[in-house]
């Protein structure tokens, strides 16, 4: 059949490579669909891609995702950090690495900076803002301002960003507040972004598991 053929071919001629798409691997026919879904690069070193071809190989267009999740880093940044009255805390966002553990430089589409800080006021109430800057310059709508009053507690601001930005850093400017912990995390994905050089992506391993048990069957 020239279905068959013509999915047999392509899958070899092409050899799996280090990357989120390239080589493919196993070819399936969908019969109601009237398209073969070929198996893209999916291995232990890359995340992998499903997309749909028609009978003489070329991309039909009805399947197109990347269903196998890539590997999540969390980096801590700072942890820890204390501070009273009125002032500013600095952190400089970096220390992405890709799966060969070279360093990526930059903040990349998907990353999240997730900062925290635990805190109460030194007097009736007091303020925490969160900004993000890149390049020398503000990301403006990122800011993000608490009030502090009451009892200790943890105020939170999470930055996940949607473009490539390069020299990233994020500050944190309180005023007559104690703080007894503030902390910055970096968390990303190892996937393949081969216009930016992050040519070793690295496949998530592991998984959760949850059973549901009927509270009537509980013994003792």
């Amino acid at each position: 059949m020239p279905r068959e053929y013509a999915a047999e071919k392509l899958r070899d001629s092409n050899i799996p490579r280090s990357a989120s798409s390239g080589g493919t691997g196993e070819v399936s026919a969908y019969a109601e669909g009237g398209y073969n879904i070929v198996e893209i690069g999916s291995k232990r070193t890359s995340a992998g891609l499903l997309k749909s071809v028609k009978a003489d190989g070329s991309f039909e267009g009805s399947v197109y995702l990347q269903p196998f999740h890539a590997a999540t880093v969390a980096v801590n940044l700072a942890r820890g950090e204390t501070a009273s009255g009125t002032g500013r805390l600095r952190c400089a966002v970096s220390g992405r690495k890709d799966a060969d553990g070279k360093t990526i430089e930059g903040l990349n589409y998907g990353d999240t900076v997730d900062v925290r800080v635990t805190a109460r006021p030194t007097g009736d109430a007091g303020t925490v803002t969160f900004r993000f800057w890149h390049s020398g310059g503000e990301i403006e709508a990122a800011a993000c301002t608490f009030d502090v009053s009451g009892e200790e507690t943890e105020y939170r601001c999470c930055f996940k960003n949607q473009l490539y930005l390069e020299d990233c850093s994020v500050t944190i400017t309180y005023r007559d507040v104690e703080i007894s912990d503030a902390s910055v995390t970096l968390l990303y994905e190892r996937t393949a972004r081969t216009y930016y050089g992050e040519t070793s992506p690295q496949a998530h391993v592991g998984g959760v598991s949850f059973d549901l048990l009927d509270p009537s069957r509980r013994r003792g």
